[in-house]
């Protein structure tokens, strides 16, 4: 899950015979189950154009660990392109790509929210960095979503608790299909590969 494997582990895993699901990834050799961080990154944008809000920035991940997947190239990609298609921009001045964690979105989200001409609503790659920029917000005495609407992505247990805008990438349902994937694929290994492709949502809760 979430976890990078290159052809050479994975040709280990194959040539062993095991039973492979993936989550969050591709690999011709087995089951896989993906979400569409591009579209997810595209409902963002279409999120906020729909609320009004023009000025748009984003929190990312700077630099991926080895072992893991980089989804923030591709969610500020979807982001940006639905953003332009829409006749407006990402500006560069309110984009902070930095660390995956509260304190990395806090730090992030206190450089953007700080300027005079702070961006209206953020969206950030991941609900740990924007539950930073709501203690962000916060620390600065803004109103959420008043002053700053907040966007997260994955929809966690917390995201309810917090009351996080999200974007859900049915956690749930790719624990539950993937653990069905296996347990066939452990009866009946002969039968055929399965790739499914996650559909992601908006859930819409008071941050923004």
């Amino acid at each position: 899950m979430a976890m990078m494997l290159d052809d050479e582990n994975a040709g280990h895993l194959h040539r062993a015979g095991l039973q492979v699901v993936l989550i969050e990834q591709h690999n011709p050799l087995f089951c896989c189950i993906e979400c569409d961080n591009v579209r997810g990154g595209a409902l963002a944008a279409e999120y906020f154009i729909a609320k009004g809000y023009r000025r748009c920035g984003y929190i990312g991940q700077k630099v991926a660990l080895p072992y893991s997947l980089q989804p923030s190239e591709l969610r500020i990609k979807g982001y940006g392109d639905a953003l332009e298609a829409a006749g407006f921009s990402l500006r560069p001045e309110f984009v902070r790509l930095g660390e995956v964690s509260v304190d990395g979105g806090l730090r992030m989200a206190l450089e953007l929210l700080d300027r005079p001409d702070r961006p209206r609503a953020v969206f950030a790659m991941s609900d740990l960095q924007a539950f930073g920029v709501i203690k962000a917000a916060r620390r600065l005495s803004l109103r959420i979503p008043q002053d700053v609407a907040v966007l997260g992505f994955d929809d966690i247990e917390a995201a309810d608790y917090m009351e996080l805008s999200t974007i859900s990438q049915s956690l749930g349902e790719s624990g539950r299909l993937a653990a069905k994937l296996l347990l066939e694929r452990m009866s009946e290994p002969t039968r055929p590969l399965q790739n499914i492709q996650i559909r992601v949502s908006v859930v819409e809760r008071s941050s923004s």
